[in-house]
């Protein structure tokens, strides 16, 4: 295992809403919507708004058929 990954910490999901018909905002146990957040040029998807906005939107793909 690469010594630069760090342990990730489990989280649990509240709630998921459909915004779109392939779009989706996911809330965490704390109440806040998952969002993509830029932290020193690194980008993380972390539980940290309380309403959602165009970062909090996640786009649902097929992978395979």
């Amino acid at each position: 295992m690469n010594n630069s990954f760090k342990k990730l910490n489990m989280l649990k999901l509240e709630g998921m809403m459909a915004l779109s018909e392939h779009t989706i905002a996911l809330q965490a146990d704390n109440g806040k919507y998952l969002s993509q957040i830029n932290i020193s040029g690194l980008n993380y998807i972390k539980p940290d708004k309380t309403d959602i906005d165009v970062f909090c939107q996640f786009k649902l793909i097929t992978l395979f058929e």
